[in-house]
């Protein structure tokens, strides 16, 4: 599934990340909002799904998985099926595409993959449990 922004430029995209950041930057500073107030404003930018619209368009670098890495070496299928099932969250680790017997640098973000924002040119994920 493709996020509302995957029509723009990346110059567009980019600005508009950088102009939401400083307005959240601003709401924190400014505002003095209860904790629950500041996230709901800050949902409301979208910054999130701009993100998710970024890490769809990053060229990845990579580098090969050591031992470690091969531990936490799942299929995208095998990940997907987790996130459907509520098995795991953001909060519970970080992921990284990858391929059988490389890790690249783009973040696999469990909530992107509920929304169907997740990319479909890698064939797994590697999952570090905290």
């Amino acid at each position: 599934m493709k996020t509302q922004y995957h029509n723009l430029s990346n110059e567009d995209l980019e600005s508009l990340i950088e102009a939401k950041e400083t307005y959240i930057d601003k709401l924190w500073d400014d505002a003095k909002l209860e904790w629950k107030d500041y996230c709901a404003e800050v949902k409301k930018t979208n910054v999130n799904e701009m993100y998710a619209e970024r890490l769809l368009r990053k060229e990845p670098t990579y580098r090969d998985a050591d031992e470690f890495d091969l531990d936490c070496k799942i299929t995208i299928e095998e990940f997907i099926d987790w996130c459907n099932r509520g098995y795991t969250c953001d909060s519970d680790g970080t992921g990284y595409y990858g391929t059988e017997t490389q890790v690249s640098d783009i973040y696999a973000n469990p909530s992107h993959f509920y929304k169907k924002w997740n990319r479909t040119d890698f064939t797994h994920i590697y999952w570090y449990n905290k």
